[in-house]
């Protein structure tokens, strides 16, 4: 069986990260609450959000890291790089 849950067996990670986890989620969510799996056109207006979602983040903390180490660079600067 797909993914291994024959035998109990289920791969989760972050939902933004991967689309078969997030077609997992809600297939398993839809098996618990007794409803119709979800189809492609069900699924892909919600990947479609994802992706963006998962786009901004990844500039937003590209953004940070650079901040964070220009802040870095500047102490470094004002109290001397040996100490």
């Amino acid at each position: 069986m797909l993914m291994g849950l024959a035998t109990g067996y289920g791969k989760t990670t972050r939902p933004l990260r991967q689309y078969l986890d997030i077609v997992t989620r809600y297939q398993i969510q839809s098996a618990l609450l007794k409803q119709a799996p979800k189809t492609t056109a069900d699924l892909e207006p919600i990947v479609t959000r994802v992706q963006s979602t998962e786009q901004i983040a990844m500039h937003v903390g590209k953004e940070v890291n650079r901040l964070l180490s220009a802040i870095a660079i500047e102490r470094a600067w004002e109290i001397g790089f040996e100490n």
